[in-house]
């Protein structure tokens, strides 16, 4: 008997030196991504541990983007001190009384009924049209600013449409609209039916949006970290900088902003 408990206590030994071993290599591997951050250390071993075989720059992208969380859930106030790198989404919102500095589109930059845009994001898009037109490539907004309520009619619109579920896929919930922030606007078009990613204008801005401070807010196969299906038309202002670093390193908002802007 003392023979089979001294064995048993030996094999329980071993296998708690396995664990800890691959626990410790995991937690390396952890700390080795680009966008490893110290404070969700618990978090990326708890989400690893319940996805199983998910890749470690998943592990890291999801838990950083609170992918871990399902929408809208403990969705708090955004920080609007930061100005055109605040984040809005299924997890960040605005106040119904959130209004940006804005300014008037006139009709060679506008041509929809939300004619108002923060008035920097306003002068950036203005440069960009007119640079693009000297490559006879024509830009126009035809959705800028959003209030509140203007997004809450339009959601709830969808929903009655379209069911909660689908709904979400391309509409944002008043106060997690973009639109909203006065950053954000659709250019040439804001209809899936229209394949604007097969135009010569959307190959454009993919080539030059960045230069001038936009970026492809929703971007194709991103989904599950925006939340939003493939917007071809949708772009955000967020400042030359910051565009040009999210285009080269292929990151949504979510994924820069959790590293650079909140996480510092």
């Amino acid at each position: 008997m003392n023979n089979y408990l001294e064995f048993r206590e030996k094999i329980r030994e071993e296998l708690k030196k396995i664990k800890d071993e691959e626990m410790e290599n995991l937690i390396k591997r952890l700390q080795k991504d680009a966008y490893y951050m110290e404070k969700n250390l618990n978090k990326y071993l708890e989400y690893k541990r319940i996805m199983g075989s998910i890749k470690i720059s998943e592990v890291i992208k999801d838990v950083n983007t609170h992918r871990d969380k399902q929408f809208y859930s403990e969705s708090k106030m955004t920080d609007t001190s930061k100005g055109e790198l605040m984040l809005v989404n299924k997890y960040y919102y605005l106040l119904d009384s959130y209004k940006p500095d804005l300014v008037l589109m006139t009709d060679t930059y506008a041509k929809s009924v939300n004619k108002y845009l923060e008035k920097n994001t306003y002068r950036w898009f203005q440069k960009m049209v007119e640079d693009a037109k000297k490559e006879n490539i024509i830009l126009y907004s035809v959705s800028g600013f959003r209030s509140y309520e203007y997004q809450k009619e339009l959601y709830d619109n969808y929903v009655l449409k379209d069911g909660i579920k689908v709904a979400d896929t391309y509409s944002a919930r008043a106060g997690h609209s973009e639109h909203q922030t006065g950053y954000a606007l659709d250019i040439n078009t804001s209809s899936s039916l229209d394949y604007f990613e097969d135009t010569k204008e959307f190959l454009w801005l993919s080539r030059n949006a960045h230069k001038y401070g936009f970026i492809l807010r929703y971007p194709k196969d991103k989904e599950n970290i925006t939340g939003f299906k493939f917007e071809p038309w949708h772009y955000r202002y967020v400042g030359i900088e910051v565009a040009t670093y999210i285009k080269k390193h292929n990151l949504t908002f979510e994924e820069y902003y959790a590293y650079f802007v909140e996480n510092r």
